[in-house]
């Protein structure tokens, strides 16, 4: 073994002669593309959810909270309490939607979701009005909006705190 100079920090360490990194960096290195590989994931999954409700005339809807300044745990709360009565309301049914809770830079929270299907009914926003306002709309109704879909998808993939999925084929 001889001792070699890892090329991320400068530090010494011991290693054969094709190591590169010290074993913190070797590690820290793996851990990023592990990241990577997962977000990468995260961003089909959202791409094909958004395509299949772009073929099904869905929308995306912006959520706000009727307290501008709610933390998170309370905002992660409340969005549950809204999924609980939205199942409750659709029953067994077949309910296509997909939420992500995100944090704007100055610190509140909101809430976007996907609804395509049997969710376009107006249901769920009016569900949503107990807990705050249920603003803009994005119709994705022609194949124009395909840019609005993948760039949704990758920017809820990278910003969300929680989300899911309320979908049953």
């Amino acid at each position: 073994m001889t001792k070699e100079i890892c090329q991320k920090c400068g530090k010494v360490f011991r290693a054969g002669p094709n190591a590169f990194f010290c074993p913190e960096c070797r590690k820290e290195k793996q851990r990023a593309a592990v990241r990577r590989a997962r977000l990468k994931e995260k961003i089909k999954k959202n791409e094909r959810l958004t395509m299949e409700a772009m073929k099904c005339r869905g929308k995306i809807v912006t959520l706000t909270f009727a307290e501008p300044q709610v933390e998170q745990k309370k905002a992660s709360g409340i969005v549950h309490q809204w999924l609980y009565r939205i199942k409750k309301a659709y029953g067994s049914g077949n309910i296509e939607l997909k939420w992500s809770l995100l944090r704007r830079p100055n610190g509140t929270f909101w809430v976007q979701v996907l609804l395509w299907g049997n969710a376009m009914d107006g249901e769920a926003e009016n569900l949503w009005g107990e807990y705050g306002d249920a603003g803009e709309s994005t119709e994705l109704s022609n194949p124009e909006k395909e840019l609005v879909c993948s760039t949704w998808a990758r920017r809820i993939s990278e910003e969300e705190i929680e989300g899911g999925t309320l979908w049953k084929i």
